[in-house]
């Protein structure tokens, strides 16, 4: 088994679960592909909705208006806690992953989800709170979002029940 971490952007850093998995064809992978089914379609829909909110931050961050950072960024916050509520939903109705120690990587996954999804709303009401016309404090402001955002991407452990597609097509799980 294999495991592969990415994080993503500093200063607007969405968390982004990738692993591969490397399988054998047997009973168990009959297992493992029906796990599939139910929660690799869920998976991939939140992982493509943390990815825009992410692109939308990078997209106004190097030379947005204030204004519009603001904007950005209580809009991207609010898909990540969207995207982390949707993965522990997804988690919770997929069933325990057929890998080992799953039910406690299941229970696991979905407590963390939804703790940086508490955390990203939080956020998002810290940026609504910012007020773009004093720059003194957006700017703090901003540089405390950013310390925020940093613990709240490290509520999530790399024991995460995930899938991604192999070379052969066929997602699988893993931790």
């Amino acid at each position: 088994m294999n495991k592969k971490l990415a994080a993503a952007l500093s200063g607007g850093a969405v968390l982004v679960m990738m692993t591969t998995l490397t399988g054998c064809g047997d009973d168990a992978e009959d297992k493992k592909a029906e796990w599939s089914k139910a929660f690799c379609p869920k998976e991939k829909t939140a992982l493509d909705k943390r990815s825009k909110a992410e692109q939308l931050i990078v997209a106004t961050a190097a030379d947005g208006k204030p204004e519009d950072i603001k904007k950005a960024d209580v809009a991207a916050f609010q898909q990540v806690a969207e995207s982390n509520r949707a993965l522990a939903q997804a988690l919770r109705t997929s069933g325990v992953p057929p890998i080992d120690k799953g039910e406690q990587l299941q229970q696991d996954g979905i407590k963390q989800l939804e703790a940086q999804a508490a955390a990203y709303t939080e956020l998002k009401k810290k940026a609504e709170a910012l007020d773009p016309k004093n720059g003194d404090s957006f700017a703090k402001g901003l540089k405390e979002i950013g310390t925020d955002m940093e613990k709240a991407d490290k509520l999530l452990s790399k024991a995460q029940p995930t899938c991604v597609k192999p070379k052969d097509g066929a997602a699988t799980p893993t931790k």
